[in-house]
Parts: structure tokens; sequence; C-alpha cells
């Protein structure tokens, strides 16, 4: 499977060793994806709560990447709000 989001795969693997990934509303989305590609499930909850608190601010374009990357099933409640 390729990497669809390198920059996000990059932070998320630098901060393995520098400290914290910060989550933010341009990269909760890709940030969910990535860290569902590597089943990292205590980073996915975290993902995952910030996403669901923050789904207000969310934009179209994050509609985008959940349905490209064919999450709609586990961000259903998200698509919702967004659509």
């Amino acid at each position: 499977m390729p990497i669809e989001y390198p920059r996000v795969m990059a932070e998320i693997l630098k901060s393995c060793y520098s400290g914290e990934f910060i989550l933010n509303l341009r990269n909760c989305i890709k940030a969910y994806i990535t860290y569902d590609f590597l089943n990292l499930q205590d980073e996915i909850d975290a993902t995952l709560s910030f996403i669901k608190s923050n789904k207000e601010k969310l934009e179209s374009n994050d509609l985008k990447w959940i349905l490209k990357s064919n999450y709609q099933h586990k961000l259903s409640d998200i698509v919702k709000f967004l659509v």
C-alpha cells in the first residue's frame, strides 16, 4: 500500500523521536488514516476524539479525503455532519 500522505507520515515518524505530533485541523483526517494504516490504536482514538470535538470546523476538502481513502464507514458521523 503506498503512503498517501508522505508529509504527515514523516511528521508522525519524526515525533516518535522528538516528542509529540501536533494535531491540527489541516492534518487530522490524514493523521487518522495514517494511524489506522499503522494500527496505532491509542493515536487513532485520540485523533478521532479531536476530529469529533472539532467537526464543525472541518471543511468540505476534509470530506474529499475521507471519501478518497474509503473511510466513510469509519468516520460516518463526521461524513453526515459534513454533508
